[in-house]
């Protein structure tokens, strides 16, 4: 019966942690805030309502408040219920609203007449006319709207953004056209499913502002209060990079007009289709993160954005793999539940999607995952390593026509053999590669290099340096190089692996300087040493690989192929190698040889993607997009190995000495994995997208999110940097519902927990002798996990 206990605990805490610790899912999505807004009508048609919020695109200084109550389903703007002005903030503080009767409200934010209305540029390109990202420019036109079903003294914060004016504009054009009969359900079902659309959980009007250009705020701001704030920002600057002569105003208004027309807004679309999609509003909210790192940078601050990062450019590589077909969210439909009722609910779909799962042992997940690690593992790093020695080759040729020989048909780059023909660079080759273990695997390759427009360029400088009894000539040969060039190919690991590119770019900027020191000397180890120094640096920037790939496993019994899409960016990479070639005198023990081979590696912001579909024989596939974002700035990889041959008594020996990352100094790094899964009783594809940030050098912060339908589970773990450590999870929802776990150090009672909403605790969760875990409802009713 113990095993069995030790059994179903651990059955427990994976299921309710939906598998977290087996597969160290990490995570995206989240919420901003719950609920709709507001409590019931007043039966006093004189009593005063006041509210508050925030108005942003960015934020929006000196902007024109008006509230106005909805009449049969339409903004009534000849009724004023009340009026203000945005601060300096973009904030409109206890806004009064008199003659209020209940009933639902619209709040519109436009430019004064008098040109008094001002806004921050939180657009990544800037908005025109020399306003920066950051600026504050004049703003003449512009309007806002936030509807609500009802409001009182009690209401949250009102945030008025580009996505609240497209949940307006969709509530009242559903309930016009008779698709929703209620217009309070109207509203609330507008204001949920666009926030659900973009991943998000909650009510469009109920997230926090943040100013994204400030970076002190985005420094104090959560994850899923920075997504709202991006997702706004970003959706204009799409608009406008589709028609650059739209003012803001009629950025907004086109992409509601977009989304409302459509039924949503599709994930990616067609080559050169017209329209907005998820993909677009991605990658320019990726952008905007971009902006912020470098604004706060320039002013001093410790922003740390890694993973949102990862988790955006995630999100956007699985919509450009999604469908072309526009699409609307889904509604929250609490209701008029009771904040218990929601915290039951929430333990109800919590338990629906484990059974379906079935996650006793999360062989769904690990299924999944297997199919990816199949074809992304050391064989296909040595295919793909056989191709990039295969391209340094044509990247030597490429050097040797442009400033050697502009007619050479050949180029021999030590074994490699490149043909060339008409800007065209052939390699056709067994290339060996060094494995992890030692040993070299004979890689076959085909690459197929089309010259897209690169130049080349060589200075050579000379310095002599005479001090009457000797002369020294150092050589400085500096190549600087611009790359670009679309590839096809293929490398093979015979009976294991084929990796294929069907199509691809790589472009680069390079400067390779070698210095030829001559005779030096210097002091080692309290001897004299003479010799000759090479030094070779490569600094490569603007670094970037995107690929069209096919990898196949080629004789596993299930064997596992991929068809997608690879790319690999990096802002800067450098190295450095230093050889010395000498000897010296140890005093008494006579003279030694010296040979010294130093290298280093550094690197800057370097992002490696992978996006596509994983199959294999037995028919099983996964759509999934891998995103590993590494920050190594200030981080040097460094070895030294020194040669000692004593001249006298013939002993050779070899040191070496390696540095790299320590606990105070190591690379940051970020990924995201997403990809969805069909779970039996559940009617829709359950989304699932993990990420997760390198805290320390050995520790992770690990966040799930998992969504279905109109909910969404965010599952956050921390692994503990002492080795001991207990551990917990805690799950979220999108109703703010919270579920904590955690290790106890009771042998007897491995988990507790509670289960809260806004704060207050619902139900505890303990675990019984028997292994049975029990959740203890506040109101003395109980259910098992």
């Amino acid at each position: 019966m113990e095993g069995l206990n030790r059994f179903s605990k651990k059955k427990i805490f994976v299921a309710c942690s939906l598998s977290m610790s087996a597969m160290l899912l990490g995570a995206c999505g989240g919420g901003g805030g719950g609920g709709g807004g507001g409590g019931g009508s007043s039966d006093d048609p004189t009593t005063t309502v006041t509210i508050s919020g925030d108005a942003a695109k960015g934020i929006v200084i000196g902007g024109v408040v008006n509230v106005h109550p909805i009449v049969s389903g339409s903004i009534d703007e000849s009724t004023v219920l009340g009026s203000g002005v945005t601060n300096d903030s973009g904030r409109y503080e206890n806004l009064e609203l008199t003659n209020y009767d209940g009933g639902p409200i619209a709040v519109v934010i436009s430019a004064a007449n008098d040109s008094s209305t001002s806004m921050v540029c939180d657009i990544a390109a800037g908005c025109g006319d020399g306003v920066n990202f950051g600026d504050t420019f004049v703003l003449n036109e512009l309007e806002l709207n936030a509807v609500l079903p009802e409001v009182d003294d009690t209401s949250p914060d009102i945030a008025v953004t580009p996505l609240s004016s497209v949940a307006s504009e969709l509530a009242l054009n559903n309930f016009s056209m008779g698709s929703e009969t209620d217009i309070l359900d109207a509203i609330a079902n507008a204001n949920t499913s666009v926030a659900d659309r973009f991943g998000l959980a909650g009510d469009v009007t109920q997230f926090s502002v943040v100013d994204v250009t400030d970076p002190d705020e985005v420094a104090s701001a959560d994850q899923f209060t920075l997504q709202y704030n991006l997702y706004n920002a970003a959706i204009v600057e799409a608009v406008l990079g589709d028609d650059n002569t739209a003012s803001i105003a009629d950025a907004v208004q086109a992409f509601a007009n977009q989304y409302v027309d459509n039924g949503g807004v599709a994930d990616t679309e067609m080559d050169g289709a017209a329209g907005i999609t998820l993909e677009d509003i991605l990658g320019f909210a990726s952008d905007v993160v971009d902006s912020i790192e470098t604004v706060a940078m320039d002013a001093g601050v410790d922003v740390s954005l890694n993973t949102l990062q990862t988790l955006i450019e995630t999100q956007e590589m699985i919509a450009a793999d999604g469908s072309t077909d526009p699409t609307e969210g889904d509604s929250s439909d609490n209701g008029d539940n009771s904040d218990l009722e929601i915290v039951q609910d929430t333990v109800g779909d919590l338990r629906d999607l484990v059974n379906g799962v079935d996650l006793t042992d999360t062989e769904v997940f690990i299924d999944r995952l297997e199919l990816a690690e199949a074809v992304a593992g050391d064989d296909a790093i040595y295919a793909l390593e056989a191709l990039s020695v295969a391209a340094e080759a044509i990247g030597r040729a490429v050097e040797f026509v442009e400033l050697v020989d502009e007619q050479a048909v050949e180029f021999a780059d030590g074994n490699i053999n490149v043909v060339i023909s008409e800007g065209v660079y052939t390699v056709e080759d067994m290339i060996p590669v060094e494995t992890s273990s030692g040993m070299t695997v004979d890689v076959d390759v085909e690459l197929i290099a089309t010259d897209a427009g690169s130049t080349i360029t060589e200075m050579v400088s000379e310095e002599v340096a005479d001090d009457g009894s000797s002369v020294n000539v150092v050589t400085v040969e500096e190549t600087n190089a611009d790359v670009d060039f679309s590839v096809t190919g293929s490398a093979t690991i015979t009976d294991r692996i084929e990796v294929e590119v069907e199509s691809g770019d790589i472009a680069i900027v390079l400067v390779a300087t070698d210095t030829d020191n001559g005779l030096i000397s210097s002091e080692q180890d309290g001897m004299d040493v003479f010799g000759d120094e090479f030094i070779s640096e490569l600094e490569a920037t603007d670094v970037a690989l995107d690929l069209n790939v096919i990898i196949s496993e080629l004789t596993a019994d299930n064997p596992v192929s991929f068809d997608g899409n690879l790319t690999f960016v990096a802002d800067e990479i450098a190295s450095e190698e230093t050889d010395f070639f000498g000897s010296g005198l140890f005093g008494e023990t006579g003279s030694a040889l010296i040979n010294e081979f130093e290298e280093s590696l550094t690197a800057g912001e370097v992002t490696f993607g992978l996006s596509g579909e994983f199959t294999d024989q037995a028919g099983e596939s996964l759509t999934a997009s891998l995103q590993i974002s590494a920050d190594a700035r200030g981080v040097e990889f460094n070895c030294v190995e020194t040669e000692t041959t004593s001249v006298t008594t013939g002993e050779f020996m070899v040191m070496e000495e390696c540095f790299d990352e320590t606990a105070d100094n190591f690379v940051e790094i970020s990924f995201g994995l997403g990809f969805s899964l069909d779970i039996d009783g559940i009617d829709n594809d359950v989304a699932v997208i993990v990420s997760g940030e390198r805290t320390d050098i050995e520790a992770a912060d690990v966040t799930a999110s998992v969504s279905y339908l109109e909910n969404q589970f965010v599952v956050s773990y921390s692994e503990p940097t002492e080795e001991d450590a207990l551990r917990s999870v805690m799950i979220q929802n999108q109703d703010g519902v919270t579920i904590t776990l955690s290790e106890t150090a009771d042998p007897e009672t491995d988990i507790a927990g509670s289960i809260s909403l806004d704060g207050t605790v619902f139900a505890i969760i303990e675990e019984q002798d028997n292994g049975l875990v029990l959740i203890n409802y506040t109101d003395g009713t109980f259910e098992s996990l």
